[in-house]
């Protein structure tokens, strides 16, 4: 289960320390609240809370999210009389035979969330790892179109010799204009779904431009 605080950069912006870690502790406490004795907790990173739970079924599961949705939108935090509206999105991924990998698990969850934020966040999605292969060939098919029709940029960044360099170098990358992974999985996910040749043809057009 991956939990995301909506529009948290823009929440936390301008705010004192105390209060970011106020409002995160009263988000850790409302989950805390709702788990059981099987469900191991933790915050994944700033603005995410993450759940390994055991014995739960996709509806069980989804109680469990909607009675977090519930639990943190029936009233603004009110932090040194300052009243903060929060909403969460959250991802709920089963981890079986499906997934090679820890990292694929984490990867698919956040991807959940992140077209949850995209539609205003607040809200639910389960996935099954026997939606995968379905999932995996639509993804093929909208990253060759994407690429096709131009929706990605390229990055330049420059690599400084620590001595000096005379002339300068620069490593491009490949960044989609709407981000469907984390971006160290981007790589091994166009690999699987064979988009990677695409890609690797636009960049060396991109690169042969450039000379």
């Amino acid at each position: 289960c991956y939990i995301e605080i909506d529009r948290f950069d823009s929440i936390t912006k301008d705010r004192e320390e105390f209060v970011v870690n106020t409002l995160v502790k009263v988000i850790a406490e409302a989950i805390g609240s709702l788990i059981g004795k099987r469900d191991v907790v933790c915050r994944f990173t700033d603005k995410v809370f993450c759940i390994i739970s055991y014995g739960r079924d996709a509806v069980k599961y989804r109680k469990l999210a909607n009675e977090l949705l519930q639990k943190v939108n029936k009233n603004p935090v009110k932090i040194a009389s300052d009243p903060i509206s929060v909403s969460l999105s959250i991802g709920i991924c089963f981890i079986d035979e499906g997934f090679a990998n820890s990292h694929e698990v984490v990867a698919q969850a956040d991807m959940l969330v992140q077209g949850l934020i995209e539609s205003g966040g607040n809200g639910c999605q389960v996935y099954h790892a026997r939606q995968k292969q379905h999932k995996a060939e639509a993804r093929r098919v909208r990253w060759e179109k994407r690429v096709s029709e131009g929706n990605f940029r390229i990055v330049y960044q420059p690599i400084i010799e620590l001595h000096g360099e005379p002339v300068p170098k620069y490593e491009m990358l490949f960044r989609m204009l709407r981000r469907e992974t984390l971006p160290e999985q981007f790589l091994s996910v166009a690999e699987s779904t064979g988009v990677i040749e695409r890609i690797d043809m636009e960049m060396a057009r991109r690169a042969i431009d450039l000379i």
